[in-house]
């Protein structure tokens, strides 16, 4: 259940994934820096028929910049992810999966829009370990 009282903490600020800090002017992206404290990332540009290298700007880039604001706001990531980005297995129960390395027989066996996915979730695990 939504708690109305919420709504004045909650701005919105139109931006754009494949561009630094979003697109945003200095002084929008200052006030994110200055008053965020969780991110809940689940923008992509989803196109099964896109090349890795035209999807990479908005979902490997994006993410990095939602990195780099989460690091400079000392905020939370909730990241929304893909099966897509999930190596084959037997089933979830008999291995966690945890995105430490890129796995490159993985990563080939991906559609380009799982690969920027995979790519993402481990820049993700990384920025947690550091």
């Amino acid at each position: 259940q939504i708690n109305v009282n919420h709504y004045g903490r909650l701005h919105v600020f139109a931006g754009d994934l494949e561009k630094d800090q979003f697109g945003l002017t200095e002084s929008k992206w200052s006030t994110l820096v200055d008053s965020v404290s969780d991110i809940y990332h689940s923008g992509a540009l989803v196109n099964m028929a896109m090349p890795y290298t035209l999807l990479k700007p908005a979902n490997v880039g994006g993410t990095l910049t939602v990195i780099q604001l989460a690091l400079k706001a000392k905020a939370r990531i909730h990241y929304v992810s893909s099966i897509s980005a999930i190596p084959p297995m037997q089933s979830l129960e008999e291995q966690q999966y945890l995105p430490s390395t890129i796995d490159t027989s993985h990563f080939s066996s991906k559609s380009p829009y799982g690969a920027t996915k995979l790519v993402s979730e481990t820049l993700l695990h990384k920025a947690v370990l550091k």
